[in-house]
């Protein structure tokens, strides 16, 4: 009998630790780390619309350009209308050892090998690690002023009724094609649709998280109303991907004072950006967002989805490169917890099958 307790009581250290798992399934922060393969952008300036060169951190610099000892482009000193896609394993590496000693103040302006200045780097650091301390994107969005969830929210309902009219063309048509199976199949879709669950914020994850700059010669030909286009090449994204930005602006006055609040009092933590949330356009694999500014951007993914609903869009992990930037300190101990978890389950196990062997048959 004392066996029986012992393994149900193992079992059910199993359980909880599957139960734990898969509630944070949704939440990925390890995705935003992922890179970016391409880019490319056009400014859309006083009426017109021409391309514009856009470079992608780490990859391959045009010739003539400025760039750090390392490769990359170094923005303040590029004369002609760039944008600059600066993937967060750059900022991280770019702000190591860079102005230590110093106040944030006074290394805020550094260059850094990212190309950026140290300030542009940390921005970008502190949306990743309120990504990595956050439980859900609930909590996440609550971390920054105003009401962003609210206007994630509303976009949300404005795809979903896209969706729904989208779907209920394809139902009229199949219906006058006398095509039944088909139209089974979109009632299927409709129905996940008026889930309210569906229209959750924490159905969607983190895809990638970047930071996107503009060089001062395309900032002098922006005037109000002018806007920027930007297209992502990301592994995982095709044409069902369900995705939405959020465009981290403003300065904060002290980034390094608010990481270390979102490391050490994360319950108290407020991360003074103004959070736009935008609608993103989704094309050949490729995701597109139009920007009137310039700064961090975290893409989203949709990955909770019901049955009958289009297959899950959970991004997958990329290979990163071989100098991988190391993990700021998180207060996600997830992983810890169900390591010790099976730590225990094994010692138990162990327990069980010597005691069985120095236990007297019952007769």
């Amino acid at each position: 009998m004392r066996k029986n307790r012992m393994m149900g009581a193992a079992l059910g250290i199993v359980m909880a630790a599957s139960v734990a798992s898969s509630a944070f399934a949704a939440w990925a922060p390890s995705k935003t780390q992922q890179e970016i393969i391409s880019a490319s952008g056009s400014a859309n300036i006083g009426g017109n619309k021409t391309t514009i060169t856009t470079i992608v951190g780490g990859g391959k610099v045009p010739e003539g350009y400025p760039i750090t000892s390392s490769g990359n482009l170094i923005l303040s000193q590029v004369s002609d209308p760039v944008v600059l896609i600066t993937p967060l394993s750059l900022t991280q590496l770019g702000n190591q050892g860079v102005g230590e000693g110093l106040a944030y103040k006074d290394k805020a302006g550094l260059e850094t090998e990212s190309g950026l200045t140290y300030a542009a780097n940390a921005k970008t650091n502190l949306v990743y690690q309120t990504v990595v301390n956050a439980q859900d994107t609930t909590e996440f969005l609550s971390k920054f002023p105003g009401d962003v969830k609210g206007a994630m929210e509303a976009l949300i309902a404005q795809k979903i009724e896209a969706k729904r009219a989208e779907l209920e063309q394809q139902k009229a048509e199949a219906e006058a094609n006398g095509d039944e199976e088909t139209v089974a199949a979109i009632e299927k879709q409709l129905a996940v649709l008026e889930n309210p669950d569906y229209a959750s914020v924490n159905n969607y994850s983190p895809l990638a998280v970047f930071d996107v700059s503009a060089s001062a010669a395309l900032l002098e030909q922006m005037q109000e109303g002018d806007t920027v286009d930007v297209t992502f090449e990301l592994n995982s994204v095709n044409q069902n991907s369900d995705l939405v930005a959020l465009h981290f602006m403003g300065d904060i006055e002290d980034c390094d004072a608010t990481l270390e609040m979102v490391n050490t009092d994360f319950d108290n933590a407020v991360v003074d950006f103004d959070v736009e949330v935008l609608d993103v356009a989704v094309d050949d694999g490729k995701a597109t967002i139009t920007l009137s500014s310039f700064s961090p951007v975290m893409l989203m993914t949709r990955v909770e989805t019901e049955e009958g609903a289009q297959p899950s869009q959970e991004p997958q992990a990329t290979q990163q490169p071989e100098e991988k930037p190391q993990p700021e300190e998180s207060s996600n101990i997830l992983p810890w917890v169900i390591g010790g978890i099976v730590v225990v389950v094994a010692v138990v196990l162990f327990v069980v099958a010597k005691s069985k062997k120095k236990t007297p048959v019952e007769k």
